[in-house]
């Protein structure tokens, strides 16, 4: 007997050995820059043999067909924006929080949480530019617009020591054939000879402030730089959400970027991402967890090894 699940424009008939074969019958749907996908018999057998139950492979195979691939175009974009960036401008951007955490560990996007191609900027890089400046390379040119600070449950938009507002939170990048791209700032923290750097935790209350706080506790027992920015306030506690919050790091461990595996290329990522990573999420950042309810949850880890996989 068979059965028929429509997972969007996808249909895949299943027979009664379900993880046998899988047929793509209509176009895969493509957006921006991923897409959806039916996964392969072979992914199929391996999900068999990492699940515990029926009812658990079925669960699990729903939620893998509404998972995004990356666009193996994307892959090259990316790649090629930051080291345009990188070396006509001299302006850093980087992968950051999840997407470094998926190149370091996976080789590429992290394979449990779908397309999550978050960057970072240095802000000492873009302090001195004009709100709207533009970068080279010998293919492509990049309009650069600065974005004013946002409203955030854990993160007012000012300097922690100085309480002088910021003017600039995140850059939009468009490149000459039109892709697009965003980062957030990393900014400078406390006086010049602490020689430290900041990344505000930003959470939106009503949305996801209450997982962000447990999720940033967890990862402090587990030796994460995260705490109340702020002179003094290291031991503060941040369980209302009513103060700045942020992860500190070494400036050193941006100093210059150096190229990681990333599916079929490279990408440029801060030279100290082993201290960025553990700065981020403690000393189990190689473990893979999941995140439910915006709160990072152990996974089983034998099942989630490979990248999140591209498609045309």
């Amino acid at each position: 007997m068979k059965a028929v699940l429509v997972v969007g424009a996808l249909t895949i008939l299943r027979n009664s050995n379900v993880f046998e074969e899988w047929r793509l019958l209509e176009e895969t749907i493509e957006l921006s820059s991923f897409s959806l996908r039916a996964i392969s018999p072979g992914a199929a057998k391996k999900l068999k043999s990492c699940a515990e139950s029926s009812s658990e492979r079925d669960a699990a195979i729903k939620k893998i067909l509404n998972k995004a691939c990356v666009k193996a175009d994307f892959v090259k974009d990316v790649a090629t924006m930051i080291a345009d960036v990188y070396s006509a401008g001299n302006v850093r951007i980087f992968p950051r929080n999840g997407f470094l955490l998926g190149v370091i560990r996976h080789g590429g996007f992290l394979p449990n949480e779908g397309l999550d191609a978050d960057l970072g900027v240095m802000y000492d890089d873009i302090a001195h530019m004009s709100n709207h400046f533009s970068i080279s390379s010998n293919v492509y040119s990049y309009s650069i617009t600065k974005k004013k600070p946002g409203k955030w449950a854990t993160f007012d938009g000012r300097d922690p020591w100085t309480s002088k507002e910021y003017q600039t939170e995140s850059i939009s990048i468009v490149r000459s054939d039109g892709k697009s791209f965003s980062a957030f700032c990393f900014y400078p923290y406390g006086p010049h000879s602490s020689k430290m750097v900041f990344y505000p935790r930003y959470a939106v209350a009503g949305y996801n402030l209450n997982g962000a706080l447990k999720e940033a506790k967890t990862w402090r027992s587990k030796g994460s730089s995260v705490r109340v920015l702020g002179r003094g306030n290291e031991d503060l506690d941040f369980s209302d959400g009513k103060v700045n919050l942020g992860n500190t790091f070494k400036s050193a461990w941006f100093s210059r970027l150096v190229p990681k595996p990333f599916y079929n290329t490279t990408i440029l990522v801060p030279r100290g991402f082993e201290g960025v990573l553990k700065g981020c999420y403690g000393d189990t950042w190689r473990s893979v967890e999941k995140r439910t309810n915006w709160e990072s949850l152990p996974f089983r880890v034998d099942c989630h090894l490979e990248p999140l996989p591209t498609c045309q």
